[in-house]
Order: structure tokens, then C-alpha cells, then sequence
């Protein structure tokens, strides 16, 4: 079978499996020292759970520690959805359920807005970022309302890149209208999350599929509506999901040139339907036939690196595949830089430079509830942040370099920003030289090929 670009997903699964067997000895010996790719592992680089970590200061004092003017990538969080997808850790309910209570929602996370703007003085964005949830669940009247009261506390510039989440399905009923409202608004990058073109599996993972509106038609009304840099995010490891099927999702993405793919390995993460389930049926049985093994995710990861990168797509940073036009800036600032980010709306986490982290209520395991809850708290002018946490100069240390490493940490900023040497503070970082997991490179602390494949857990062995 060929692919539009004349590539078989025969040839892309068996270079992939070439591959994989020639580095296997590699992944082995990285094995043995604890480093592999597993579906229960947790993003404790990316996401670290704040809930577990004390409470060293108010928001107040934190803030005034930071000093004003805050400057970094702005977060505002829409936790409504067609239906709540099976793999998702992230607050949100279905819009069905939620209908009334979002413009209560919104009124409340722009006056969450208007108290920082207080705060700070100041509300510099070098990127706006919506995300959910689905951000396009709203109508075209709410997005429009959204946006015009973002801009009376929020200082955005021509240089400030705003990117909207979009699900295919949510674009069938007034797709022409919420896309335009999102083009005046000044949106610069939409991201589409596809996950899979297999409608199998898509109900699979409980996304609300249309056999007569398709992704393409997706697509061309967000080109038509004048998007220029779009994205398509991808899932692989997914239930049933074999590598051939992951192999016809990357083509098929291909075929509609976004100006990014982004790839994310199933996780399994506490109170989802799949992390239920594996931990319902690892009781039963040793091997759970549903969930892709981890050698199969390997393979898939290869495969979709070798791929894109043919098709002309770079690695910047892992996982993220660009082409000049689709850099996303604040993803790549989070990542580089460890620029800061402020979050909005139920259970949306916040990191800044100095140290400070911290989240605003939200349970999962109670959805709606905590929706209510930040409602209430926020019309009684009371607090919404549930965990804080100023973090001591290791600790940060260790954070944004586990971050930093997925596109490459500068020995000698390391030295002039900590006052020591990157090698003596992490003697992990020889070994996974050694184990052929890390390079020095450009005066940089960077992961190798196999390294990328492991990157989360690389990062954790390094800062350990």
C-alpha cells in the first residue's frame, strides 16, 4: 500500500523495526539502569504534582517575590468538551452537561485575570495559549466576548503568537462563524487534535466521530478562513492501535501539510477511563492485550521521527516536528528558555522563573464540582489556588534542567547561572553519555537519537 507521498507503510514499519532491532542492545543496557519506556509512567518532568508538595508561601507574597510587570506565555483553560476522551488528565466535562454554567465560567476566569492584572500591574504575553478541554466547544458570540475582554487586561503585541485548541467535530455546527471570530481576534496558530484518523479507535477512546465531517473538511475551513500555521496533534500506544495503523495516521497528516505534527505517547494517568481500566484488568491478567507494548511504542516513535523528518519536518524540541513556519514559540520558550507561564481557569498550573508554581483547584474525580467550586470562589472573592510552592534553589535547578534538556542545556549558562559545573552537580550525566543516551554537542547537554526516545525518563535518570 502506498501513501501520497509514495512511501509504503510496509517500507515505514520495516525500517522501523530495523531500526529498533539495531539499537536494541542499546534500549537493553538503559533498561538495566532503570531508564524505559513504560504506559504507566508518570510526566514527573513536564507535570510535576504540586498537590504533594508544601505550601511555603500566599500567592501574594509569592507573587511580590516575582516582582511586577510579568512577562511570559498566558494559559487560559476551557474545560468544556463534545465528551470526555478516555486517555485525557485534564479537567473537563461534556458540553452537554456544562451549557449552563460557561458564561458564569468565562465572566470568572477573566475576573481571575483582572486580579493578577491588580497583582502584577502589568500583563505582558509573548503567547496566549487556549486550551481544554476543547476551546472551540464555545459558540462564536462567547469566543468574541472572550477575546474582547482579554485585551482590556492582557498587553498583546504583533509578536504575540495565540494559539486555539480545535477538534474536528466541534467545527460541524458553526465552523465558518467561530473560526472568523477567531481570525479577528487575532489567532495566529490553530491546534488540531485529530489523535487518530481510525474511527475504530477513536470510539475506542470515546471522541464523538462524524462520518460525514471529516478532518479534511476540518481543515479546509480553517484554511479557508485564512490559518496559515496549523497543527495536528497524533496519539500513538492507543488501544487496539498497531503500528500500521499509527503508520496511515502519519501519512494521512501529512497529506493535509500542517505546518507541525505533534506526537504524544499514550500515559496512563490517575482517575482516566483507560488508567481504570489497565488497573481493573492487570488484577486478571499478566499481560493486558488491548494496551500497545512498549517495544511497540519505540517503533512507533522511530517511525514517526524517520518519517517526518523526511517529509521535512524537524525535531524541536521532542516530539514537536516543525517546519520553519510552524515553530511554535511558546512551547519552545517553555522548554529552552523556562519562560514563565501563568494558567486561567479550574486547575490551571502556573510556573514562573523565579521558582514559584502553582495550580488552581480542580479534581477530575470531581469535575463538576470543582467547575462550581472556582465559580463560587471567585464571585466571593475568595482564593482559587489549592497548591503553591517557591522552590528552593536545587529544586528548580533540577526542573528546569529535566525541561531544558529536550532541546539542549548550555554547559556554561548552567555554570554562570548556578555557579558550578553541570557534570559535578549531576554525575548521572557521564553514564547516560556512556549508555549512549546523552552528547555534548555545540556546548550543549543534548539527547541523542535514542535518547529522544526516552526523553521523559532520560531527564528524570539525569536529575535523580
Amino acid at each position: 500500500m502506498q501513501n501520497a507521498n509514495n512511501i509504503s507503510i510496509e517500507s515505514m514499519v520495516t525500517g522501523a523495526s530495523q531500526t529498533y532491532t539495531q539499537i536494541k542492545d542499546t534500549l537493553d543496557n538503559l533498561k538495566e539502569e532503570g531508564i524505559y519506556r513504560s504506559i504507566d509512567h508518570e510526566l514527573l518532568c513536564s507535570r510535576p504534582k504540586l498537590s504533594e508538595q508544601q505550601t511555603y508561601h500566599t500567592i501574594d507574597e509569592a507573587i511580590a517575590q516575582n516582582g511586577k510587570n510579568y512577562m511570559g506565555v498566558i494559559y487560559f483553560h476551557i474545560p468544556f468538551c463534545e465528551s470526555t476522551c478516555s486517555y485525557c488528565p485534564y479537567l473537563n466535562i461534556p458540553i452537554a452537561n456544562g451549557k449552563s454554567v460557561i458564561d458564569t465560567y468565562l465572566d470568572s476566569m477573566i475576573k481571575e485575570l483582572s486580579e493578577y492584572k491588580e497583582k502584577f500591574g502589568i500583563l505582558n504575553a509573548s503567547a496566549l495559549y487556549f486550551g481544554g478541554g476543547t476551546p472551540t466547544s464555545l459558540t462564536s458570540k462567547q469566543i468574541r466576548k472572550l477575546f474582547d475582554a482579554i485585551k482590556q487586561h492582557v498587553t498583546i503585541t504583533d509578536h504575540t503568537e495565540i494559539t486555539y485548541e480545535v477538534s474536528p467535530v466541534s467545527l460541524k455546527k458553526e465552523g465558518k462563524e467561530k473560526l472568523a471570530a477567531l481570525k479577528d481576534a487575532g489567532v495566529t496558530r490553530i491546534s488540531v487534535g485529530v489523535q487518530t484518523f481510525n474511527k475504530d479507535i477513536l470510539k475506542e477512546c470515546g471522541r464523538i466521530t462524524s462520518d460525514e465531517y471529516t478532518v479534511d473538511n476540518a481543515i479546509k475551513q480553517i484554511r479557508d478562513a485564512g490559518f496559515h500555521n496549523v497543527n495536528i496533534d497524533l496519539i500513538y500506544g492507543l488501544p487496539t492501535q498497531k503500528i500500521e495503523d499509527f503508520a496511515t495516521d502519519l501519512t494521512k497528516a501529512v497529506a493535509l501539510k500542517p505546518t507541525s505534527v505533534t506526537t504524544y505517547h499514550l500515559r496512563l494517568e490517575d482517575n482516566t477511563t483507560f488508567k481504570n481500566r489497565y488497573l481493573n484488568e492487570l488484577g486478571f491478567k499478566e499481560k493486558i492485550p488491548i494496551y500497545t507494548n512498549d517495544s511497540e511504542t519505540i517503533r512507533m516513535k522511530i517511525m514517526a521521527t524517520a518519517y517526518l523528518e523526511r517529509q521535512g519536518y524537524h525535531q524541536m524540541p521532542t516530539d514537536w516536528f516543525v517546519k520553519d513556519e510552524g515553530a511554535h514559540i511558546a512551547q519552545y520558550k517553555k522548554w529552552h528558555d523556562q519562560e514563565s507561564l501563568l494558567g486561567i481557569g479550574v486547575s490551571a498550573y502556573s510556573s514562573f522563573g523565579n521558582g514559584l508554581k502553582f495550580k488552581v483547584l480542580g479534581n477530575i474525580a470531581d469535575r463538576m464540582g470543582s467547575i462550581r467550586e472556582y465559580i463560587s470562589r471567585i464571585t466571593e472573592g475568595k482564593p482559587v489556588i489549592d497548591s503553591l510552592k517557591m522552590q528552593k534553589k536545587d529544586e528548580r535547578m533540577d526542573s528546569n534542567t529535566a525541561l531544558g534538556l529536550k532541546t539542549g542545556v548550555s554547559l556554561e549558562q548552567f555554570k554562570a547561572v548556578y555557579n558550578q559545573e553541570l557534570f559535578a552537580h549531576y554525575p548521572n550525566a557521564a553514564r547516560l553519555i556512556q549508555l549512549g543516551a546523552l552528547k555534548i554537542e555545540d556546548g550543549e547537554l543534548r539527547l541523542t537519537a535514542i535518547g529522544e526516545l526516552l526523553a521523559e525518563e532520560v531527564a528524570a535518570k539525569l536529575v535523580q
